[in-house]
């Protein structure tokens, strides 16, 4: 079956490729060219009696996405093409020549109106592992016959012949279909029917003719090996709108579970109607650690949205340390994870509700952790790093957009803040006369925040409010804005470490007012903007109730007053041919000596001799094909040093043969930075790849993760051969293994 899923589907995109390319009318006259002897026109009808030749080169703005790589050549002894009512039909010795396969029929019908065509006797050679270039077709003036040239350059071929092929819409249709696989000969593959859903739109994510296609339907599809027959299905579905590859086996060693072994069944089921599911089942075997299992469900539907569940527990899990020794627990353990997501009219929606497992032995502070999900869900770590529960849903219109979500933490035992409802709302820029405009926003929130101590509990209902009047007028290339907005902030039902707050709410005002001026040169295919501004930023004194010092662990519970900042930013854009990069700078400067003043890390107030206070950046975008940036970062100058940076970049070389990775975040937890910094390399080859990727931490090992993956792609998947070293925070071994993954793209598993 794995050949059916992948050399049968280019028998469908093959006569698509004919059909089309058989379309006068839907191709420009510039880039398309018709050759023939006697071509004649007869009330609207075109005419070609004594042999064509239709070239159709490489158009990578079609709207057809197999002509966005390939160039193609039809040929025939007859064309008949009715401009009026856009029907086109061809004849005798049908050749479609293009790169990595050889069509010919009998004859094909096609109607430029409706996109719907048939083809007869088709024959269809593929040309499976060297990517060929396209054959050239040669004439002879008199007999107008046509040669082609012969394929060297390919390892194997796959013959593959249909008595009767059909276009509907985005479905395709192969009757009485025939395959005989390379190698000899020595296998076979017959169907009765083969239907292909095309893709409006390629994925990008997959590779050849993959990307075109949506999903692959086969009626009594039946296998034969040097002519005896083998296996027979009575229905075949293949769902090509899921990412692949799937994993099928995972096997190896690690240090606390022993020898493994994972193993996921399951496929997918007949389409109801627009609605594909996937029902998945997994085992996990380990020599020390015990057994687990587990189920799942993927849903994909244009109208009722995407998602997934999946489960797995461990009725007996025995929890080791990093050494293997003696279990010193033996427990139940679960987690489950459930993702999903709609659109609607206007708006969209999203659940995802997640559990991690009760805190183990092995953990010394008895907080819940994400050890259970470390050890035997990996995948599901790399897809889905964040482990929360909530369910979000925004609605809009051109007047303004309504957001509400829910949000608490996977596990009750662990002390975060928990937001029971948000609700939002924002009134984008309406324009009032002239340069004024008026903007607005507001958020309310519920808030609780978990307390290790009964009856030590906060919570309360927190609302922000921001209402803005503005004006920015332009003059030539030089522009004046200034704006005034009132902000609030107010909490309300509070209760602050188990005692009972009254209501508090405070007002303040802030005025924003600068001068820019717009500076623009291009040449050669490279456009840059560049926009300097100086400005003002006061934040006024505020008015009303002294504020409880709550600490829910965002950034909304302050409210900035009586702070007066000069400001210089600086916005680039820098536009090299189809790629876009942008570098935003902004930096404030203490008009008073107040501003100067500033409390450091140890608790002691301090004056800056500086008058910068701060830098923020934001960069991202690609300057060329080979590198990408992307960095958000504000340095607190009179400390000297970083409150927030995370920058992540790529660079690829030689064709993407060759790719470098970088990345550097930084987290403050109790006023203590923590700095990450990831990097890794990746080569590519014919048939191998390697990577190595590296996680350096603060203190502890000199590397503190490491990971080195061989990959070798086979026909429908790849082989992967992985070892994995990790120590934690105190460069302690946390955990160290080897394993294999076998990914299959012909069968579906999460």
């Amino acid at each position: 079956m794995t050949s059916l899923a992948r050399f049968l589907p280019p028998l469908c995109l093959g006569l698509c490729c004919s059909i089309q390319a058989a379309e006068p009318n839907s191709m420009p006259s510039a880039k398309a060219s018709l050759e023939a002897p006697a071509v004649h026109e007869q009330n609207g009808v075109l005419y070609a009696t004594q042999g064509f030749i239709l070239r159709l080169p490489q158009d990578p703005h079609s709207e057809q996405p197999w002509n966005r790589t390939n160039e193609l050549t039809l040929t025939g002894d007859m064309l008949r093409w009715n401009k009026k009512s856009g029907l086109f039909f061809a004849s005798g010795n049908i050749n479609l020549i293009t790169a990595g396969m050889h069509l010919t029929a009998e004859r094909l019908g096609y109607n430029t109106t409706t996109g719907d065509g048939d083809i007869w006797s088709i024959s269809l050679v593929i040309h499976k592992r060297k990517e060929a270039k396209p054959q050239e077709a040669s004439t002879e003036a008199r007999t107008w016959e046509v040669s082609l040239s012969a394929q060297k350059e390919v390892d194997t071929l796959s013959e593959v012949t249909a008595a009767h092929g059909s276009k509907r819409g985005n479905l395709v249709s192969l009757f009485d279909t025939n395959q005989i696989a390379g190698h000899g000969a020595l296998s076979s593959i017959t169907a009765n029917e083969i239907t292909v859903e095309l893709a409006e739109t390629p994925n990008l994510i997959r590779t050849g003719f993959l990307r075109n296609l949506n999903s692959v339907t086969t009626r009594l599809p039946r296998v034969r090996l040097a002519g005896i027959p083998v296996i027979s299905f009575p229905y075949y579905h293949n769902d090509l709108t899921v990412d692949h590859p799937w994993t099928r086996l995972r096997f190896g060693k690690k240090s606390r579970i022993g020898y493994f072994s994972h193993i996921w069944f399951g496929d997918d089921l007949p389409p109801l109607g627009d609605l594909k599911l996937r029902p998945i089942a997994r085992i996990g075997l380990h020599d020390q650690a015990g057994f687990g299992y587990g189920y799942g469900l993927r849903m994909r539907s244009t109208r009722f949205g995407n998602g997934y569940f999946k489960h797995y527990q461990m009725d007996e899990e025995q929890v080791r340390d990093i050494q293997g020794n003696s279990p010193t627990e033996i427990r139940y353990a679960e987690h489950s994870d459930t993702d999903y997501g709609f659109r609607f009219s206007g708006g969209a929606a999203r659940l995802r509700w997640t559990n991690i497992a009760d805190a183990d032995q092995s953990v010394s502070s008895g907080i819940p952790n994400q050890r259970f999900r470390h050890d035997y869900l990996p995948d599901d770590m790399e897809s889905m790093t964040l482990a929360r529960r909530g369910v979000s849903a925004t609605w809009g219109t051109e007047w303004g957009s309504i957001y509400a979500d829910t949000d608490r933490a996977p596990h009750l035992a662990l002390p975060e803040t928990t937001r029971h409802l948000r609700l939002a709302a924002t009134m984008p820029t309406l324009h009032l006369w002239g340069p004024l405009h008026i903007s607005a926003s507001a958020l309310s929130d519920q808030l609780a925040l978990a307390a290790t101590t009964p009856g030590t509990e906060t919570s309360a209902t927190r609302s922000h409010y921001t209402a803005k009047l503005g004006m920015t007028q332009w003059l030539g290339g030089t522009a004046w804005d200034a704006s005034l907005a009132i902000q609030s902030l107010s909490y309300d039902n509070a209760t602050l470490a188990g005692t009972e707050e009254s209501a508090s709410s405070r007002y303040t005002t802030r005025f924003d007012s600068g001068f820019r001026v717009r500076l623009h040169g291009s040449g050669n295919g490279i456009s840059h903007t560049c926009v300097p501004k100086i400005g003002v930023q006061i934040h006024n004194k505020g008015t009303g109730h002294d504020l409880p010092a709550f600490n829910f662990q965002d950034n909304l519970d302050t409210l900035a007053e009586d702070e007066h900042y000069w400001t210089i930013s600086l916005n680039n854009t820098l536009r090299i041919n189809e790629y876009t990069f942008t570098c935003d700078l902004l930096s404030r400067w203490a008009m008073r000596a107040k501003e100067r003043t500033y409390t450091d890390s140890s608790g002691i107030e301090q004056v800056s001799d500086d008058a910068l206070i701060d830098v923020s950046a934001n960069i991202a975008g690609q300057i060329s094909t080979a590198l990408s940036l992307s960095s958000n970062a504000l340095y607190n100058a009179q400390q000297q040093e970083f409150s927030r940076f995370d920058l992540t970049s790529e660079l690829f070389l030689f064709d993407d043969r060759l790719s470098f990775r970088y990345g550097t975040n930084m987290t403050v937890s109790n006023n203590d930075p923590t700095w990450t910094k990831t990097a890794g390399f990746t080569v590519v080859g014919n048939r191998y790849s390697t990577s190595v990727d590296g996680t350096f931490l603060e203190g502890g090992q000199d590397i503190d993760h490491v990971q080195i993956e061989l990959i070798r792609h086979l026909v429908d998947g790849s082989l992967s051969c992985i070892y994995e070293r990790e120590f934690d925070e105190t460069g302690t071994l946390y955990d160290e293994g080897f394993f294999f993954k076998i990914a299959l793209t012909s069968f579906g598993a999460f």
